[in-house]
């Protein structure tokens, strides 16, 4: 049972990924790491499908919800989340954009979201991530290095996180 849902997730993004035709839509996967007692100091991998209403050059605004675990092959700590993202143009002719074929653009990046340890179904944690380093390349959005403040809900304990990377892949 604990398998099913990663390989559900995994499944429903394969099948919508054929029927792709604009770029509202996509998967999102990233790996984080949580410094609290509640989640387990363990990588964690997250995998997010993704719904942007808003996305053009300028901004994304992109409202998204997923499954996360941190172990591969053993699960000891597994979470369902969702939030609200608002990514923002910061430069279009940007240090970077020399090391890459395609068009890029810079942008920096706001996540708010909650977060639930499995088995339960309330929210335990808020979660605010800032990523100054966003590269958008129209289809894909790459975010390295973002820093995630984590707000305990029951216990009123604010602590920290990184996020090491996240690559959102717009497909439908």
């Amino acid at each position: 049972m604990k398998r099913f849902l990663p390989i559900c997730l995994m499944s429903c993004v394969m099948i919508a990924s054929l029927f792709s035709s604009s770029w509202s839509g996509g998967y999102k996967i990233s790996l984080s790491g949580y410094n609290t007692d509640i989640i387990t100091q363990n990588e964690h991998l997250a995998i997010d499908i993704v719904y942007s209403p808003i996305i053009n050059s300028q901004m994304a605004l992109s409202l998204y919800g997923g499954y996360s675990f941190s172990n591969l092959f053993f699960p000891v700590t597994q979470s369902l989340h969702g939030g609200l993202s608002f990514s923002h143009l910061i430069a279009q002719e940007h240090f970077l954009d020399p090391l890459f074929i395609r068009d890029s653009v810079l942008w920096a990046t706001v996540d708010i979201s909650f977060l639930s340890i499995i088995p339960g179904v309330s929210p335990n944690f808020i979660n605010l991530s800032f990523s100054p380093l966003s590269i958008f390349f129209g289809d894909k959005l790459i975010t390295i290095g973002s820093i995630i403040l984590n707000y305990d809900l029951s216990t009123k304990d604010l602590d920290w996180g990184v996020k090491l990377f996240e690559l959102t892949h717009y497909m439908w």
